[in-house]
């Protein structure tokens, strides 16, 4: 037997690939932090969806749910589409435009507890 193997020594090192560029070091280092494990992840509901319900109502995570719009877990408001009638919305995260265009349609945002 001839080559690496039958030398003398303790041989290649760990990750070794015989000349081709190890798979550690073909792979950018992932750079930052990133806090996956303790992440709270929210389900986006944009404003135009919420234009179905009636005019005046109460709005919260059981009306969503019973309509489909949101599965089992927290939710947050964003601002996308319009909102045409005031709706009083109770939801345990908004973005701040969201908020602005509830209070502009004469509504109201209520945040609840997650």
């Amino acid at each position: 037997m001839l080559g690496q193997g039958a030398r003398s020594g303790p041989g290649p090192t760990p990750g070794f690939e015989g000349g081709q560029t190890p798979l550690l070091r073909r792979f950018p280092a992932r750079r930052g932090f990133t806090n996956d494990r303790f992440r709270t992840d929210y389900q986006p509901v944009n404003l135009g969806r919420l234009a179905q319900f009636d005019e005046g109502s109460v709005v919260g995570a059981e009306e969503l749910r019973a309509r489909g719009i949101i599965d089992d877990g927290l939710f947050k408001i964003l601002a996308g589409g319009d909102l045409p009638h005031a709706l009083t919305i109770r939801a345990p995260k908004f973005s701040a435009a969201a908020k602005k265009k509830i209070e502009e349609a004469g509504g109201a945002a209520e945040e609840t507890p997650a």
